[in-house]
């Protein structure tokens, strides 16, 4: 549902620029991390370097700027170019969700124009220095036990009503990417891509953001009735101009 905060950012109709870079920011987006280290995983890509050079750092001339306001209310905020070659002048900027916990729940919204801007990231992030292979095993087990769960709840979002879904798996070995494919095989009646990765370090992690900020702008300009590749090559719908009720 929309929350009160959304409904208060809705009415921005400016963009902010960034002095030292001449750019504007002309997208906000939602990221939703699901999974084991989602915190730790969006204060990696918020406190990077690329993070840093592209954080708007002018002072508002007035008493109140809300578009400088909202850096500094929440850590968990990215802004980087939309496009992974920097050939655009625009800057994304990106809020991120951690979910982390059973019992937090995944966005739900049936305004289509929120939709459009939410990502939900299933993290596989093993962090396994040192550790056995029955540890490594017990581990992927876990992972993939949570994202079951959470790819059940999101098949109860309407189809028309999803945010774009991504299962995105950093230094993943050969068996624990088989596994993964695996996975998405057995939910077909969600719409789900996996893009791997095979380090986690700073460049990576943003490339990865990247690459959600390019998709997420392709579903937004999308045109109706006209189809998209993404991620593994399947073919996206269709936007709907309206949602139906969530079930």
């Amino acid at each position: 549902m929309t929350t009160n905060e959304d409904a208060r950012r809705k009415p921005k109709q400016h963009l902010t620029v960034i002095p030292e870079t001449e750019r504007v920011i002309n997208y906000r987006f939602d990221v939703y991390l699901c999974g084991h280290g989602a915190t730790q995983f969006a204060k990696r890509a918020t406190t990077s370097e690329i993070a840093d050079e592209y954080r708007p750092k002018a002072k508002p001339i007035g008493s109140g700027s809300s578009d400088t306001m909202e850096t500094c209310e929440d850590d968990l905020v990215l802004f980087c170019p939309t496009s992974e070659d920097n050939t655009s002048s625009d800057l994304a900027r990106i809020r991120f969700k951690p979910i982390e916990k059973f019992e937090d729940s995944l966005p739900q919204s049936r305004d289509p124009q929120v939709v459009a801007n939410l990502a939900i990231i299933l993290l596989f992030w093993p962090r396994r220095q040192g550790s056995s292979e029955e540890i490594k095993e017990a581990s992927l087990d876990n992972a993939t036990s949570d994202i079951q769960c959470r790819l059940a709840e999101i098949n109860f979002i309407s189809p028309k009503c999803r945010p774009l879904v991504q299962l995105s798996a950093f230094a993943a070995s050969l068996h624990e990417e088989t596994k993964l494919k695996e996975l998405i095989a057995q939910h077909k009646n969600v719409q789900l891509t996996l893009s791997t990765f095979p380090d986690d370090d700073e460049d990576t992690v943003v490339t990865a953001i990247q690459q959600i900020v390019e998709k997420l702008i392709a579903r937004r300009t999308l045109p109706a009735g006209q189809s998209s590749k993404r991620g593994n090559g399947t073919d996206a719908k269709p936007e709907a101009k309206k949602c139906c009720n969530i079930l």
